[in-house]
């Protein structure tokens, strides 16, 4: 499967997180073997944002510490603090 990865990425704990294009969808990924090992969809999140324009896409992720991250996207008037675990 070939990932269509927005050009934010994120390295922390060992693994790549990166959003995926066009999707409320943020993918782990083994940075050996380049296969996805968890995905995360945010949709439940993003939703009652109800953004309507197609360029309001889920594009930024940073890593705090441990698990814990912040993400947002282009254009949305919020960001979120949220773990990424198991």
């Amino acid at each position: 499967m070939e990932l269509k990865v927005h050009h934010k990425l994120e390295y922390a704990n060992g693994h790549i997180y990166a959003n995926l294009w066009g999707s409320n969808t943020i993918v782990k990924i083994n940075p050996i073997t380049a296969k996805v090992v968890k995905t995360y969809d945010f949709t439940t999140l993003i939703s009652p944002l109800n953004l309507q324009k197609p360029e309001y896409v889920l594009n930024g992720i940073a890593h705090l510490n441990d698990d814990r991250f912040i993400i947002t996207g282009k254009y949305f008037p919020v960001a979120w603090e949220i773990q990424l675990n198991e």
